[in-house]
């Protein structure tokens, strides 16, 4: 590619090691756009999204912070080569020395059914299901109330940090599930406190065998929805998080999407009816 050798005339005057490791990164970075976008050209290469380059972080999952960060500080210095102000643009949100690799402790599908079914109480299984499916913070779902759900459009509203309000879809199953727990129910759907819900989750863990704690719960929901999706900023809008990375708002994600994903939900399959007494 022409804007290739462009570049590496444009590095004639960085040091040997450096000129070989960013055309290394920038000709891996390029193969990976053209594995998600099919024939890459300028243009199209000039036209990449702030989303483009977090999914890009995400590929990455599995490598090393300083080997990101490396990837990314040429990808960045080959898009301010090309125009500075769209490598401002694109790298705006991003801190590269500050690139988390570690992944959080995730269950695995067996492992979900298996906490699912832990208990028989319909009140426990239905908390258990909803932090597994939505993927709200254990504070959230304490403070959930019934007259902020909607079982016809399938969302409920839930109140985060900062007094920041959003809705949460939830597929058929939890419907059908709020249903029959609900019936003439009012006030707060639980009427328990946080540390409660953390007990009956932890509890069950203990007893499976399962490492973690009930926070294990929401990133396994955002992961089954990653896995679903490869969409690392509709994750970050499923989680009502504010910052991509560690820094600034995201871009607002399509509420369709996140139906459609919440929908995908493999869990949303699983029977549930547990044997033992909450």
């Amino acid at each position: 590619m022409e804007l290739l050798y462009q570049y590496e005339e444009y590095l004639s005057n960085y040091s040997k090691t450096t000129k070989e490791t960013y055309l290394i990164c920038v000709e891996m970075y390029l193969r990976y756009l053209k594995e998600t976008k099919g024939n890459i050209t300028p243009i199209t290469i000039c036209n990449v999204s702030r989303g483009d380059i977090y999914n890009y972080i995400a590929y990455m999952d599995n490598l090393k912070r300083n080997t990101k960060a490396v990837r990314l500080y040429a990808i960045k210095n080959f898009y301010a080569f090309i125009n500075k102000n769209i490598a401002a643009f694109l790298f705006e949100d991003i801190k590269l020395y500050n690139l988390n690799n570690k992944m959080p402790v995730c269950l695995t599908s067996s492992q979900c059914e298996q906490l699912i079914n832990y208990y028989k109480g319909k009140r426990n299984q239905l908390i258990i299901y909803l932090l597994l499916t939505t993927g709200i913070r254990v504070s959230e779902c304490a403070n959930l109330k019934i007259e902020d759900i909607n079982l016809k459009e399938k969302f409920f509203r839930c109140y985060c940090k900062g007094g920041i309000t959003r809705n949460v879809f939830m597929n058929e199953k939890l419907k059908k599930m709020l249903c029959d727990y609900i019936k003439e129910k009012e006030g707060y759907l639980f009427k328990i406190k946080k540390h409660d819900i953390q007990y009956i989750v932890k509890k069950a863990l203990k007893k499976l065998g399962f490492n973690g704690s009930a926070h294990t719960l929401r990133h396994t929901a955002a992961t089954i929805i990653y896995q679903n999706t490869r969409d690392i900023l509709l994750v970050k809008e499923f989680l009502g998080h504010k910052t991509v990375i560690s820094t600034q708002i995201y871009a607002h994600m399509n509420s369709e999407l996140i139906k459609k994903a919440v929908e995908s939900n493999p869990l949303a399959n699983y029977e549930v009816g547990g044997q033992n007494e909450s």
